[in-house]
């Protein structure tokens, strides 16, 4: 769609995208070279902004790969999330953490994603062994830090060498397990068709380690 095209968002617009991209009202406001005043007398339709301080405002979310709906709402342009599904899904999606891994290296984040779940999903699309290789062979050059947040009971022996295991407090293990790696945050729903849905998204991604970063200081390490 050509820009000039392309939906301006209602105060209410606003305010969810900015939610969705956990913004505040000063960091959006200095993204678009607004006060923090002005985006509070907008976002609650004291203020009425002309068509070019509209648009401002729209453009910030528009590079974040967020497209405003005429019947309100936003969504989020396909080139920034992907919907994986089935046994396909899951190899096109280990494929892309290991190249992430590779290719840029740092810190592989997961919550929620029980020890024999992984175990069975890349056992029966047949990479487990090539994976945990590569992943241990890239953790011993220092490449990556791998971090898991486990649920009580759930691992004995950890499977992956390569990651450092904590286990949650009892009653706080995610039922909707994510994983980060790179600008990306992945949320893996489990059924008789496992979906991986992929986001590509600096902003989404930072928020998520921060929620990371504060369950693994509450957790405790896993015991040798």
């Amino acid at each position: 769609m050509d820009i000039n095209q392309r939906i301006l968002p209602t105060p209410d617009m606003i305010r969810a995208a900015r939610g969705y991209l956990n913004w505040s009202q000063h960091e959006l406001g200095q993204r678009c070279n607004l006060s923090k005043v002005s985006l509070v007398g907008i976002e609650s339709g004291r203020q009425h902004p002309n068509h070019e301080t509209l648009k401002r405002i729209a453009s910030v979310f528009w590079n974040e790969g967020l497209i405003f709906l005429p019947e309100g709402g936003f969504r989020v342009e396909n080139s920034l999330i992907q919907v994986l599904e089935g046994s396909e899904g899951v190899k096109s999606f280990f494929n892309d953490v290991l190249s992430v891994a590779e290719n840029k290296g740092g810190e592989f984040l997961i919550s929620g994603v029980r020890d024999s779940d992984f175990a069975r999903i890349v056992e029966e699309v047949g990479i487990r062994e090539s994976y945990v290789k590569k992943m241990n062979e890239l953790f011993e050059k220092k490449k990556v830090i791998h971090k898991n947040l486990a649920e009580k009971g759930s691992v004995e022996r950890p499977l992956q060498a390569y990651s450092e295991y904590r286990i949650v407090p009892d009653g706080q293990f995610e039922n909707v397990p994510f994983y980060l790696y790179g600008n990306k945050l992945a949320i893996i729903l489990w059924g008789e068709n496992i979906k991986i849905i992929c986001m590509e998204n600096s902003e989404l991604a930072t928020a998520y380690k921060k929620i990371f970063d504060l369950a693994w200081k509450q957790s405790t390490p896993l015991e040798a």
